[in-house]
C-alpha cells in the first residue's frame, strides 16, 4: 500500500512546478494508535513498526506524503524566490512584472504582504493498494 501527494505549483506567468511524495507501507490487520486521522490507524509502516497514527507529530510530517510533497516544494519556492529577487531592479519595480514591490533594503526573506509574486497550489492526494 502506498499514499501519494502531488503538488502543482503555478504561476501567474504560466510555469509549472511538481512536485511528488510517496509513503509506502502495509495494511494492518487492527486500528492501532490514536494520533492522525483516516487511514493512519491501519497504514503501517514496517521500517518503523508502527502505524502512522503512532508516530509522534514531527516524525509522521517528515517522512509522510504530504510532508515529502511540500519539502520538495519549499525547494522549489526557495528558488522561484530568489529568482524573482534578481529581477528587482534599483527602483524597486520588479522587472518582469513592472509591479512596484518594497526595496531590498526593506524586505526580509518571507513574502511581505504587497509582494507582486502569486503562487497557486493544487494538492492530488492519492492511496493506492
Amino acid at each position: 500500500a502506498r499514499f501519494v501527494c502531488t503538488l502543482a505549483i503555478a504561476t501567474p506567468e504560466g510555469d509549472l512546478f511538481l512536485s511528488e511524495g510517496v509513503c509506502s507501507g502495509q495494511i494492518a490487520e487492527q486500528a492501532r494508535g490514536e494520533k492522525g486521522f483516516g487511514y493512519d490507524p491501519i497504514f503501517l509502516l514496517p521500517s518503523f513498526g508502527a502505524t502512522m497514527a503512532e508516530l509522534d507529530l514531527y516524525l509522521k510530517n517528515r517522512i509522510s506524503h504530504r510532508g515529502q510533497a511540500f519539502q520538495q516544494a519549499h525547494k522549489i519556492l526557495i528558488r522561484l524566490f530568489a529568482e524573482r529577487e534578481k529581477t528587482i531592479n534599483s527602483y524597486g519595480q520588479a522587472e518582469s512584472s513592472g509591479h512596484p514591490v518594497a526595496p531590498a533594503s526593506c524586505r526580509s526573506n518571507r513574502l511581505e504582504a504587497g509582494s507582486t509574486m502569486k503562487i497557486y497550489f493544487i494538492m492530488i492526494r492519492t492511496f493506492s493498494r
